[in-house]
């Protein structure tokens, strides 16, 4: 699966985040000055699976695109779904994490876990490249 760059506005939020997470994540990628893993997105709906604070850290560090695996979640039996420990839920679906975000509605954060059976690859893309309206400058 190749890495794509994504409009940030274009990707939709399931979950909330942990605020105090999200300074950590900004100090991180801001310290290292590249991302180094692409963000999980289900490539028909735009839903983010796995990289809330990731995606959130990027909007706090203004950046226009970031770089995302698009799968087809719905469809993808290596991509499975469940819950958190304590999260508040005894189980989720995966329609149910489209349906949220496509709702503009968000779950508790570390609500959905979701586990995949293939890797994601790790990258060294440049924040000023992220920054640009041509993420390839």
């Amino acid at each position: 699966m190749p890495i794509e760059y994504w409009e940030i506005d274009a990707l939709r939020p399931h979950e909330e985040i942990h605020q105090s997470r999200l300074g950590e994540m900004v100090e991180k990628i801001q310290a290292n000055g590249f991302f180094h893993k692409p963000i999980l997105v289900d490539a028909v709906s735009k839903t983010i699976l796995d990289g809330h604070h990731k995606w959130a850290a990027a909007r706090v560090l203004s950046l226009v695109h970031l770089p995302v695996l698009a799968v087809d979640y719905l469809q993808d039996e290596r991509i499975t779904v469940a819950v958190w420990p304590d999260c508040g839920k005894d189980s989720i679906t995966k329609e149910e994490v489209v349906g949220m975000a496509l709702d503009d509605r968000l779950f508790a954060p570390k609500t959905s876990k979701h586990e995949v059976a293939f890797e994601i690859p790790n990258i060294e893309v440049p924040l000023s490249q992220l920054r640009s309206q041509d993420h390839t400058t």
